[in-house]
């Protein structure tokens, strides 16, 4: 673990060094170095109300991997376990999977308006499918000695459910949520700078429309903390609830 937290420190610092050089030897005001940049962000706490923002931007991804995997879970299950289920639905989420879905973004803009709906709306549609394809292989991954113990003490279903299937994929969910983030936040960004008001997105787009660029790489800094936090949270379950012990 301390040589994992060393490696890291010694990336960051020469991922930190590169930014420099390339500012130095660029010399243009769209490339601010580091120290003007993190100056930026301090500033748009006060100018760009920055928590606010952080906090509009949470609360979307949030209430969007929350409905995703309130509909991805069951579903996926279901796929993984019933064969007609699978093969009915299968097909619809390879035709419908590879198709980019922020295309549909300005149709839910018309419909819903420019409020969080149309921003969740889109975001739950990508992040979605991701989910649901984990779960489903999650689940098929089962070894089928599992269910057959289980059904000779019990043929409740909702204990399999609850006692075999659930247990078994939860590395499987963690990981799709993971593996969602950064798309979530890429979803997050144009949606943000698509006829919004608010968010980080907005915030970053704003500033470069003020041409204060310290300001917008502030606003990437803020945006690239998000991103980093949810999936440093998700990290930090997996190895709770797997136990797993990450060490080199």
């Amino acid at each position: 673990m301390k040589n994992k937290k060393v490696y890291s420190l010694i990336s960051f610092i020469l991922l930190i060094m590169l930014w420099w050089f390339i500012s130095a030897i660029v010399k243009k005001d769209f490339i601010p170095n580091p120290y003007e940049s993190l100056i930026g962000f301090f500033e748009i706490f006060e100018t760009e109300n920055l928590v606010q923002n952080f906090l509009i931007s949470l609360y979307r991804i949030f209430v969007s991997f929350l409905i995703s995997l309130l509909i991805a879970l069951p579903l996926g299950v279901a796929m993984g376990r019933i064969r007609w289920m699978d093969s009915f639905f299968s097909p619809i989420v390879n035709m419908l999977y590879p198709i980019p879905k922020i295309v549909f973004l300005p149709i839910f803009v018309v419909f819903l308006g420019l409020g969080n709906a149309p921003k969740i709306l889109i975001i739950s549609l990508i992040v979605f499918f991701q989910i649901l394809v984990i779960i489903r292989d999650g689940v098929k991954k089962i070894p089928e000695s599992y269910f057959l113990s289980f059904r000779t003490m019990s043929q409740s279903n909702v204990g399999l459910i609850f006692h075999v299937i659930l247990p078994a994929i939860v590395p499987d969910i963690i990981t799709s949520l993971r593996v969602s983030v950064g798309s979530a936040i890429a979803v997050l960004f144009f949606a943000e700078t698509f006829a919004a008001q608010d968010g980080l997105g907005y915030v970053i787009l704003d500033t470069m429309e003020a041409r204060n660029y310290n300001q917008m790489y502030g606003g990437i800094i803020a945006m690239s903390i998000l991103g980093i936090s949810i999936y440093e949270l998700l990290s930090m379950v997996e190895r709770k609830i797997t136990g797993k012990n990450k060490s080199s």
